[in-house]
């Protein structure tokens, strides 16, 4: 994802690398699902067929043609707009194809670390791809670089992907009373952030009105405000998926815990997932100074009885539009 035009390709019979240029056969990949594991596949090569990747424990990312094994076996997490996370689904620790660029060449390899547009993949059909791409990173040189986004010691409103006028609030200063709220902006739903002195890239995430409570994964009860000392499951990571989104991922344990945002008859609920990627666990980090409180969005917490202007477009994008004024309630 992060350099477009760079394809996973085998430069030779034994050498994992990734390539931009032309589409050649060595950067085909066949994919088979193994028989008694739904969801792992192996990944076999276009120019050398008996070649499958494989996750070894000692040399990482490698090409391998004897017998098949289960690190040559591979999940494909989604991680947003096509993209997914190519997983080995032999071990517990998330290992991840990462495509690095270095001085000399690009290095493709087995990663465990943050997870990062580097580490995102999508597969185009052999007979849908293009040689090139409009992209803002080559293998061989920035067009444009952009540094990260420095979130320490910053406020947010943190909107939601799917429902995307929801945002992470608390709406009490209890323990669980983590939740999301759409309307107005208000205090309640701001966030500041700061990161651990010694664990960077991990924050404390507390409240704008509440600022003594922090939010944490506990083991038992879950997502929770903790207003007490500072302890590991407090510390929050910000691993990125795509168009400014992020996955809120506990930096204590190691199986991936996330915040996710479910809607049920009843009201919201936030929590946290080991589940499925999905766009209800990606959230995206506004300044104060630039929330709004509404945006188009298809899906909203709560459709019943809510009013919607609906724009009817005629002709080019610039001209006249037709408002028309509706109300959606649910069926009885």
């Amino acid at each position: 994802k992060k350099f477009c035009n760079a394809r996973l390709a085998l430069l030779e019979s034994d050498q994992v690398g990734a390539q931009e240029g032309e589409l050649t056969e060595n950067q085909q990949w066949f994919l088979e699902v193994h028989p008694n594991k739904p969801g792992c596949y192996y990944m076999s090569n276009g120019k050398y067929p008996k070649n499958r990747l494989a996750a070894h424990s000692t040399y990482g990312l490698v090409s391998y043609n004897g017998n098949r094994y289960s690190d040559q076996l591979w999940e494909f997490r989604p991680g947003s707009d096509g993209f997914y996370y190519i997983t080995s689904c032999k071990y517990d620790d998330d290992r991840r194809i990462a495509l690095a660029r270095t001085e000399e060449e690009p290095s493709v390899e087995i990663t465990k670390g943050p997870f990062s547009e580097e580490q995102l993949w999508k597969m185009v059909p052999k007979e849908e791809p293009v040689k090139e791409l409009e992209c803002e990173f080559s293998l061989t040189q920035d067009k444009n670089p952009k540094t990260d986004h420095d979130l320490d010691k910053k406020k947010f409103f943190i909107y939601n992907k799917k429902f995307c006028n929801a945002r992470l609030a608390l709406w009490g200063s209890r323990p669980d009373q983590v939740s999301a709220q759409e309307g107005e902006l208000t205090e309640n739903q701001q966030w500041f952030l700061e990161v651990h002195p010694n664990k960077p890239g991990c924050y404390y995430m507390s409240n704008g009105k509440y600022p003594k409570n922090r939010l944490a994964a506990h083991s038992t009860y879950g997502l929770v405000s903790y207003n007490g000392n500072r302890y590991s499951d407090q510390l929050w990571e910000f691993r990125p998926s795509s168009d400014g989104f992020y996955y809120i991922t506990n930096c204590k344990y190691d199986d991936d815990r996330r915040i996710a945002l479910a809607r049920t008859e009843e009201e919201p609920s936030v929590e946290v997932t080991k589940g499925p990627f999905s766009e209800e666990q990606q959230w995206k980090l506004v300044p104060k100074e630039e929330a709004v409180k509404d945006m188009m969005c298809e899906t909203s917490m709560d459709l019943d009885k809510k009013e919607f202007v609906i724009y009817k477009m005629q002709g080019s994008l610039f001209g006249v539009r037709d408002r028309t004024k509706l109300v959606l309630r649910k069926a009885k």
